[in-house]
């Protein structure tokens, strides 16, 4: 028997050829042997929860259920049944991404590529998004820096099973920091292991000599205080990737090394400035 429907929404069943997965679905990975379990469970049970849908033209769109529409179309069944409510593109994305981050075997990756694209849509906010997916705004804040990952980077850490917590570090780093820290990488890489490569392309912020203020030490060159890249500017997100707990890290390697070219050629200059004006001076008094 199909539940009960209210005036907003009506239950079918619906042929899986006019069913189709939605474009905006932040999951992307699959295990093929629970697909195949859910099959045979599909075969002598029937499917016991109807898939969450919107009409698109002539078609259903999933918005929740992707995994049980696999498993139906494997066990090749004909019908599936389907809840149909009308919804927006937003309050889909909304609804997709919160019950995608409240899965137990949601992937880190897939997580924060959802988050940002709330955020980037302007639906929600880090704290109204903590609120939704009942984790902390700290939780939501370190996993939405997986989104910085260059998605080749990514690809390597997915592959080889990175921790969590080594991914973040990663995502610090500049897109060629980023591209050096994953070479050559080996299969699930400790902590640790993939902290020694990124300290190796950061740079102390306490042993810079110039103003951590000064705009345009090199043309366009932001302030230190005020760059992405200085861990400083993010709170206690990557606090940890300091020699000391704490410490204060540029992680743009190439931008820290050109800022202490154009800060040893300025003194050079005065240098010569200086010395020019010196012996001005004495030809003077001569």
């Amino acid at each position: 028997m199909m539940p009960t429907a209210t005036p907003t929404e009506r239950f079918e069943l619906i042929p899986t050829t006019q069913i189709v997965e939605s474009p905006t679905n932040p999951r992307r990975t699959f295990d093929p042997a629970a697909l195949s379990e859910l099959a045979e469970s599909m075969l002598q049970y029937g499917i016991l929860q109807p898939i969450l849908t919107r009409t698109v033209g002539d078609l259903q769109e999933i918005i929740c259920g992707a995994r049980r529409f696999r498993a139906a179309v494997h066990a090749e069944l004909q019908l599936i049944p389907c809840r149909i409510v009308e919804m927006s593109d937003d309050d889909v994305l909304s609804v997709q991404i919160i019950e995608n981050a409240q899965r137990e075997d949601v992937h880190p990756l897939e997580e924060a590529e959802g988050y940002k694209m709330l955020l980037d849509r302007g639906i929600y906010d880090v704290e109204q998004i903590a609120i939704k997916v009942g984790k902390s705004p700290e939780t939501v804040a370190r996993r939405l820096t997986l989104a910085r990952l260059d998605p080749e980077v990514a690809a390597v850490l997915r592959e080889q099973n990175a921790p969590v917590k080594g991914m973040e570090m990663v995502s610090a780093l500049d897109l060629d920091g980023q591209r050096e820290a994953v070479e050559n990488l080996s299969y699930r890489p400790s902590v640790g292991q993939l902290k020694q490569r990124i300290q190796y392309l950061s740079r102390r912020l306490d042993g810079a000599k110039w103003p951590k203020d000064q705009l345009n030490i090199f043309p366009s060159a932001p302030a230190c205080t005020r760059c992405a890249f200085n861990t400083a500017s993010h709170g206690s997100l990557f606090e940890d990737l300091g020699r000391e707990n704490g410490q204060a890290v540029c992680t743009n390697k190439s931008c820290y090394e050109r800022k202490l070219d154009a800060y040893v050629q300025s003194k050079v200059n005065r240098a010569v400035v200086d010395h020019e004006a010196l012996s001005t001076l004495r030809d003077k008094v001569a």
